[in-house]
C-alpha cells in the first residue's frame, strides 16, 4: 500500500507507507487491541516478524494477515531455468523458506494463484487462500478486419525485469519467424519503450500510455513471451478482459490455470510461438474461439465480486475477533 495517499482510506485505516522498522514500529503502537494488520511483500512481514520476536505485545492483541502479491522465490527459479542454470531442489527450499518463514507470525495468508497457494502451504502452516484481482470484463468494440499488428505492453525501462527480457526474447527469437508484413509489426507500450525502433521499424515504442484501450483495440494479438516472473501477468488478464487474444509462454498459462487452445496459445520455443502469430492473424475462427474462451475465464476467475467478497470475509474474521461488529469501530493498518 505504500505511495498510496492517507485520505484516500477511511478514517480507520492507517498506512505505514515506508519500510522498516522505523515506519513500521510506531504505527503497531498506535494502533487499538483487536486491530487488523495487512502486511505485503517480504521485507515487511519479515520486519513485523522480527519485532514481534523482540517485543510479542506489539501483535499479541491484533489479527495479521500477510498479503504475498508475489513469491519472489519462484521468479528466482524461473530466471535461473531460462538462463540454463536450473536451481536444485534444495536451492529453491532455501529461498521458499527464507522469503515466507516470516510470514508463520500472520493467522491467515493470501496468494495471488492457486500456483503460489501451493508453493507457500509447502512452507507454513497457516490458511493460506487466494485474492487474485478484481477484472471487469470490458470487449473491445472494434472489429476484427480494423484490427492488425501484434501488442506488447509493460515497463522496460530496466534491463533486468521479466518485461525486458521477454521482449527481447521476442526482437532477437521470435520475430525472425515472422514475415516482414504490418499484420506482424509489434507496437511496445510502457515506461522506456518509447526509444525503441528495431528490425526495421517493424518494433516501434510509444512510451507510458495511461489508457490502452485504444491499443486493445486496434491490436488483432498481444504477445506475453515472459520467460520467469512472479505473482500473476496482469497484461494478460487485461488484455483478455478487453477481448484481445493472447500468445504467451508456459509459464504464463501456468500462473493462470490456462490451457493451449482453449483461453490462450502456448509456446516456449521462438518458432512455435511465432507460428502461433500467423495462426492467430490468419484464422478468424479462432480468434474468436480464444477471445471468448479468455473472456469467460477472466468472468470466473477475475470477477470483482469475487475479490470483494474475499475481502468482506477476512474483515468479519478480523472484526468477530475483536469483538466489534463494524469495520469503521476498529483501527488497521496495511503496509
Amino acid at each position: 500500500m505504500a505511495g498510496i495517499p492517507q485520505d484516500v482510506y477511511p478514517a480507520s485505516v492507517s498506512v505505514a507507507s515506508g519500510v522498516g522498522r522505523a515506519a513500521l514500529e510506531p504505527a503497531l503502537r498506535s494502533l487499538p487491541k483487536g486491530s487488523l494488520v495487512w502486511v505485503c511483500r517480504p521485507r515487511s512481514i519479515a520486519e513485523l516478524a522480527s519485532l514481534a520476536s523482540i517485543d510479542p505485545t506489539l501483535v499479541a492483541d491484533q489479527r495479521i494477515v500477510y498479503d504475498a502479491e508475489a513469491v519472489f522465490a519462484i521468479r528466482t527459479r524461473t530466471q535461473h531455468a531460462a538462463a540454463g542454470e536450473p536451481l536444485s531442489s534444495f536451492q529453491y527450499q532455501r529461498l521458499l523458506r527464507r522469503e515466507l518463514l516470516p510470514a508463520d507470525v500472520a493467522q491467515h495468508v493470501f496468494a495471488v494463484s492457486p500456483m503460489e497457494r501451493e508453493a507457500i502451504r509447502s512452507v507454513i502452516d497457516r490458511p493460506v487462500e487466494v485474492l487474485s484481482y478484481a477484472a471487469k470484463v470490458v470487449i473491445a468494440p472494434a472489429a476484427l478486419g480494423e484490427r492488425r499488428g501484434l501488442l506488447f505492453t509493460g515497463n522496460v525501462a530496466h534491463t533486468t525485469t521479466p518485461n525486458a527480457d521477454s521482449l527481447r526474447f521476442f526482437a532477437n527469437d521470435i520475430a525472425a519467424h515472422l514475415d516482414p508484413s504490418p499484420a506482424f509489426d509489434l507496437t511496445v507500450t510502457g515506461a522506456g519503450s518509447a526509444r525503441l525502433v528495431h528490425l526495421e521499424g517493424r518494433i516501434r515504442g510509444v512510451g507510458a500510455v495511461p489508457d490502452l484501450r485504444a491499443y486493445y483495440e486496434r491490436a488483432r494479438v498481444l504477445v506475453a513471451p515472459t520467460r520467469f516472473a512472479a505473482g500473476i501477468p496482469l497484461k494478460v488478464i487485461d488484455a483478455a478482459r478487453h477481448g484481445l487474444p493472447v500468445v504467451g509462454t508456459s509459464l504464463v498459462a501456468r500462473t493462470l490455470g490456462w490451457t493451449h487452445g482453449e483461453e490462450m496459445l502456448v509456446a516456449d520455443d521462438a518458432m512455435l510461438f511465432a507460428q502461433h502469430c500467423r495462426e492467430l492473424v490468419a484464422n478468424d475462427a479462432l480468434w474468436h474461439h480464444i477471445r471468448e474462451r479468455a473472456l469467460a475465464a477472466v468472468r470466473r476467475d477475475f470477477a470483482p465480486e469475487t475479490f470483494d467478497a474475499t475481502i468482506e470475509a477476512e474483515l468479519a474474521r478480523a472484526f468477530a475477533r475483536g469483538g466489534r461488529r463494524h469495520p469503521a469501530d476498529a483501527g488497521s493498518i496495511s503496509t
